[in-house]
Parts: C-alpha cells; sequence; structure tokens
C-alpha cells in the first residue's frame, strides 16, 4: 500500500523540510499541478471522469491513457454519480444497465483490473441524484457484472449512510470489499457560517458549491476537511483493520483528500493540518499492527 495524498503547496514545503513523509502525490489531470508534484515525488492521476451525466464518451481516451502512462497510475477512476437530468427519470432496472454499459465500456478499454468506481456521497435533499447508486447491492451488483474494483471513499460512505440512515459499519461491510483497490478518506463536519466565510475569500467557491452541492450548504455534511474528531480516524482504522485481517483486498493507493488548489480545495488548505495528520496517517497505514 502507497499513502498518498493531495498535492498542495502547503504539503509539498511541509515534505521539502522533512516534517511530513508521504509516498507518493495524488494529482487530478492537470498538467501544470502534475509537473510542480512530480519535482518531488512520483504522483498518479485522480481522472474527473463520471458515469450517469452522458459525458464519458466526450473523453479524451488518448490523453487519459498517455497521463496513466507518463506517471504510471495504475488505473483509471470513474465516479458513479448519475443524475435525472442526463438520464431522465429511470427505474432501477434501466439505470443499472445504462451504468454497466458505461462501466463496461471502459472495463473493454483498460482491462477490469485497471478500472476502479469510487461510490459518491449522496443527500437526501440532492434529488436530481438516483439514491440507487449509492445501495450497496447496486454498487456491488455493478462491479460484479463488469468486473470492476473498488474505490472506497471512507468520507463519502459516513455521509451517505447519515443520509440513508444506515449504521456507518454495516453499510461500509456491505460494499464489495474483497475488490478493493484504492481507498479515499479525510475528514467530515457539518458546514458551518464560518467555512462559508473563509472559502469565499477564493475565488469560485460560490460557482463551484452551485454546481455540486446547491444553494445552501449551511449543516450539510461534507468532506475533504482534516481529521478533527476521532469518529473520522476510528472509521479510517475500520477499514485498515478489514485489510489486515483479509476480509477487504490490499489496495494499492491509501488517499488523505485534503489540501490542493482552486474553489474545491484551497481555503482548507492549512500547513497545520497536514502536519497534524499525516505522520499518524503514515505511521497507520505502513504498520502491521491493528488499529481499532
Amino acid at each position: 500500500m502507497q499513502f498518498t495524498i493531495n498535492w498542495s503547496p502547503q504539503a509539498r514545503d511541509l515534505l521539502r523540510a522533512g516534517k511530513i513523509h508521504i509516498d507518493r502525490w495524488k494529482c487530478p489531470d492537470w498538467d501544470d499541478m502534475i509537473a510542480q508534484a512530480r519535482e518531488d515525488l512520483p504522483v498518479y492521476v485522480h481522472f474527473p471522469l463520471v458515469i450517469g451525466r452522458g459525458t464519458l464518451n466526450q473523453t479524451d481516451w488518448g490523453r487519459v491513457e498517455q497521463l496513466m502512462r507518463d506517471t504510471d497510475t495504475p488505473h483509471v477512476n470513474l465516479h458513479l454519480e448519475p443524475t435525472r437530468p442526463a438520464l431522465g427519470d429511470l427505474n432501477r432496472e434501466a439505470l443499472f444497465a445504462h451504468c454497466v454499459e458505461e462501466v463496461a465500456n471502459v472495463v473493454k478499454r483498460f482491462g477490469a483490473d485497471r478500472v476502479v468506481v469510487e461510490n459518491i456521497p449522496y443527500r437526501t435533499e440532492h434529488t436530481h441524484k438516483f439514491a440507487d447508486s449509492v445501495d450497496t447491492t447496486f454498487f456491488s451488483d455493478l462491479l460484479i457484472e463488469t468486473g470492476a474494483r473498488l474505490l472506497l471513499d471512507v468520507g463519502h460512505a459516513q455521509i451517505s449512510a447519515n443520509s440513508l440512515n444506515h449504521d456507518l459499519y454495516p453499510y461500509l461491510l456491505a460494499h464489495p470489499l474483497d475488490r478493493l483497490t484504492e481507498v479515499h478518506t479525510a475528514g467530515v463536519t457539518a458546514f458551518t457560517q464560518a467555512h462559508i466565510e473563509r472559502a469565499r475569500q477564493f475565488d469560485g467557491f460560490d460557482a463551484y458549491f452551485q454546481r455540486f452541492e446547491g444553494t445552501n450548504p449551511l449543516g450539510m455534511l461534507m468532506d475533504h476537511f482534516g481529521m478533527g474528531s476521532e469518529n473520522d480516524w476510528e472509521a479510517f482504522g475500520w477499514v485498515l483493520d478489514r485489510i489486515r485481517e483479509g476480509s477487504a483486498k490490499t489496495p494499492r493507493l491509501i488517499s488523505y483528500e485534503y489540501g490542493g488548489t482552486g474553489a474545491p480545495f484551497a481555503w482548507r488548505s492549512e500547513s497545520d493540518v497536514i502536519e497534524r495528520d499525516v505522520p499518524r496517517f503514515y505511521a497507520m497505514v505502513h504498520s502491521g499492527v491493528k488499529t481499532i
């Protein structure tokens, strides 16, 4: 397992100062960031590819393949987030068939072992999204049908389980952990007015949140924060314990999705948070002992 974190100027400076240790950077498919990140460590690319938005057929697959070769990115990632504006109000069977077709086309190109599907956060107020996509039976059947592997985002699962009134650990366990290939984690917290006021100091925040979270994010559970509570650490530790005991497949990558640049991340990319959290993550990932 390699431990990674979102590339950010703050994390880079801490790495160069010897205050943190990581194995690899996680980067979006941005050429300039990839170039900066590779000055210090290898990178892997996390692509903005979404199932169920009607956009996969517009993908420049040649560029995806080139970036994977150039960075030795081991797999291509897909986000399972179908929406009604893109697909219409499909029933569960039709939605499943559509998602299978999209994933199968990517598997045909790259091979099943090189395609991972990520669980996405679901909130009941987001009626334009399909709750089926975060139903663990739907999700598991999709991976079984297509042969694709699992990218488990622990923070996303925390948000979805809360929205669906499910207990977190049975919900996590119901995912196809025998296909686990990558793990994402970060702190989850309710969005406050203080968060909004800080975020609005950075260009593009309002447009970003209106696009992805709606016009009023107050009170919503959000991820991509620092590990602010023991609940966050316990959820991540629970996944590590399943890996250690063998009930979950050992993933290639474990990524702390904190920090970065641009509207989603720049306003929550603090050096003190990275310096606090990364040593604990690194020790947990590279330790052979049980964590909780």
